[in-house]
């Protein structure tokens, strides 16, 4: 029994990426490689000299590592708000309803910065609980991953629920569908298979880079969900050898041009546009079959807030749509904000963790407004004063 605890701690060891494993890792490569050398050349005149440049490589080598390490160049995200890594491919939903467990309480947390207590209602959502039924009101629902969710902020104070506060003389219901490491098309799957039972007026989804750059590549477009279940993509052998060295993580990233431990072939399969288009496609034939508004909303994160081709992309998009679907971008807002002042703008969000504080989503709930109101107010209209 003993030795089977000890190779199960052995294994868990290794399993989790950490700076120790990685050392031991590098030593045994390192000895292999001695060892091969040694049997190889020991004969030649030359190879005293050879041995000792080697040597000094390896000391490099093993420096150069923990100095990425301590420095903190080229971690995840995950490594950054947790200390751990976590692959992404590994973290993906495995339930087809991405979502809460309904009536439970959880934390929203994040490594020496945030600790915020959530509970969820009784559909599994971080919201109040919802009743279906009702139809006085114009109901709005969002519709997006964590900054939806208002993650880095206590409950009260996501964006959904600050935007909610801006309607006291209209009879206006936010219902706040945002889940966190979500994207928009699970988010889309629980609309068509659930959340359509709300019969909300107007659906607003937000979408960011991240979704694009990241979340699609590592769990695909809409066709991982097949026959009520989810397909995924095999994870690659490359995340092994990623996941434990920051220096091949420099030379994939800086090199290739590829973040993380993501192919090529994946980046051409599921490119930014492509999945826009199937995106907007969705949520088009299904504004125009419930005659349901809906709003994509694009809101900046990371290296995408500067990403040239987002305008040429969404408005190629919006050639092709129906008067149900609008596509509106949040840039004009925050750039104001900027220009504005910038210290302040910078302390809207978390240092590590990278999301909005409680700040940051109040600003946030002021560009949705500025951006969604015309089409709430038409809409109001319509359905009150026919």
């Amino acid at each position: 029994m003993l030795v089977i605890e000890y190779l199960d701690y052995f294994f868990t060891f290794f399993k989790e990426p950490n700076w120790l494993a990685t050392l031991i890792i590098y030593c045994i490569v390192f000895y292999v490689l001695f060892r091969v050398v040694k049997t190889l050349f020991s004969k030649y005149s030359w190879y005293q000299s050879f041995l000792g440049t080697l040597k000094y490589v390896v000391y490099c080598i093993l420096i150069f590592e923990l100095g990425l390490r301590v420095i903190g160049i080229h971690q995840t995200y995950y490594e950054k708000s947790t200390g751990h890594y976590i692959s992404m491919y590994k973290h993906r939903p495995n339930k087809v309803f991405h979502k809460r467990n309904p009536n439970k309480t959880f934390f929203l947390e994040s490594k020496e910065e945030f600790k915020f207590l959530y509970k969820s209602n009784s559909w599994g959502y971080a919201d109040r609980e919802w009743d279906s039924t009702e139809d006085g009101n114009f109901k709005i629902l969002a519709l997006g991953d964590s900054f939806t969710a208002g993650y880095g902020a206590s409950q009260d104070s996501s964006w959904v629920a600050q935007i909610s506060k801006m309607y006291p003389e209209k009879s206006i219901k936010w219902y706040n569908g945002g889940i966190s490491a979500s994207d928009p098309f699970a988010n889309f799957y629980n609309l068509q298979n659930e959340l359509y039972k709300l019969k909300p007026d107007l659906v607003v989804q937000i979408f960011t880079s991240q979704d694009f750059e990241e979340d699609f590549l590592f769990r695909g477009g809409y066709k991982r969900f097949k026959n009520n279940q989810l397909e995924y993509s095999k994870v690659p052998f490359f995340e092994n050898i990623y996941a434990y060295s920051h220096i091949v993580r420099m030379f994939r990233n800086n090199l290739t041009g590829v973040n993380y431990y993501i192919s090529r072939k994946s980046l051409k399969q599921y490119s930014t546009s492509s999945l826009f288009n199937k995106l907007v496609k969705l949520y088009d034939k299904w504004a125009q079959k419930n005659q349901t508004p809906v709003v994509l909303v694009f809101y900046h994160t990371g290296s995408f807030y500067y990403f040239k081709e987002q305008k040429v992309i969404m408005d190629q998009s919006s050639k092709s749509i129906s008067d149900y679907l609008k596509i509106e971008s949040l840039t004009s807002c925050y750039q104001k904000s900027i220009h504005n002042d910038f210290d302040s703008f910078k302390s809207l969000w978390w240092v590590k963790d990278s999301h909005h504080n409680a700040r940051g989503y109040h600003l946030m709930a002021n560009c949705i407004y500025e951006s969604i109101q015309p089409i709430v107010d038409s809409n109001y209209i319509k359905k009150f004063h026919k």
